[in-house]
């Protein structure tokens, strides 16, 4: 069902058992997706915690204009796609479920979708390629949060309810704003998200709010259901698919980042010999909305390496 229309995209709403899913069409609707998908130019964009889909519009942007079909969506409790459950329903499997539900909604051919992820969002394509192996043409995973299993005296529980610092900042994350523009400028001038390039941040900033009727505008990913993310201990399904891999897969970092640098994307990567490491240069954990040109080239050049 089409909900929505936008300047450069479309967005449709697919039901899923869970929660509905927004999706993102970025290209012309005259382009056949299934025969970009064979000639190696069909992507889908997934996002990391706290973000949406439309945070890709000027990577999406550069990918159409070099001759892509290209999609992305939000996960549960993200943008348009809106939570109501228990926030304890919010987990990593979850978003896989989610991506899932993408793969299966664009129905092409398997074998031929090319995944590209930050985050959380690799992290979730990672989960979908090792249920379902072969989903994928091939994997582009910026910093995904893949975590090795915890030691045998791990305790989940207390750990969950002890809460941890990004949950906590999570939890405390300003979410309403007399209106875009302030928000813009607030994000702007601090980090995290001052690091962004200005065109990802004013589309994470305008999508990313809801009006409200007394004229301010509310954040569409609530406080409480980002924390949620990151309450939990992930999972570790990801670590062990990454001996699994069947699948060419690009695994990176930023020299800038705090959460997975050059060095530590390599070390992830030696875990498969379908895996390559690489690090970038100038950027942090959130590369691709940093320098959107600089990437949108990269995945571009990926795409043409791996092959029709």
């Amino acid at each position: 069902m089409l909900v929505q229309t936008g300047s450069m995209y479309r967005i449709e709403t697919i039901p899923t058992r869970d929660v509905p899913i927004a999706v993102q069409i970025w290209h012309d609707p005259a382009l056949d997706p299934t025969l970009c998908a064979r000639e190696g130019r069909a992507v889908l964009l997934a996002h990391p915690t706290g973000f949406h889909g439309v945070a890709w519009r000027p990577v999406a942007e550069y990918l159409v204009a070099h001759g892509f079909a290209v999609w992305s969506f939000d996960f549960r409790a993200h943008g348009d796609s809106a939570w109501h459950g228990d926030p304890a329903g919010i987990t990593w499997q979850g978003f896989a479920d989610d991506a899932v539900a993408v793969v299966d909604w664009l129905a092409l051919p398997p074998g031929e979708l090319l995944g590209v992820g930050i985050s959380k969002g690799g992290a979730s394509l990672i989960r979908v390629e090792n249920r379902r192996p072969g989903t994928f043409r091939a994997l582009w995973l910026w910093e995904p949060i893949i975590m090795p299993p915890p030691p045998d005296d791990f305790d989940r529980e207390a750990h969950a309810t002890q809460g941890n610092p990004m949950s906590e900042a999570a939890r405390r994350r300003r979410s309403t704003f007399d209106n875009r523009a302030q928000a813009l400028d607030n994000y702007a001038g601090k980090p995290p998200l001052g690091a962004l390039d200005r065109r990802a941040l004013a589309a994470y900033v305008e999508y990313g709010f809801a009006d409200r009727d007394d004229g301010t505008v509310e954040l569409k990913c609530q406080p409480e259901h980002e924390s949620a993310v990151y309450r939990p201990y992930p999972d570790s399904d990801a670590w062990h698919a990454l001996a699994d891999l069947t699948v060419p897969t690009m695994i990176l970092g930023g020299a800038l980042s705090n959460t997975i640098n050059p060095e530590q994307a390599a070390l992830l990567a030696q875990r498969s010999p379908m895996a390559q490491g690489v690090g970038y240069d100038g950027v942090g954990h959130f590369g691709p909305f940093e320098d959107p040109d600089r990437f949108g080239a990269a995945i571009a050049d990926w795409a043409k390496s791996v092959g029709p």
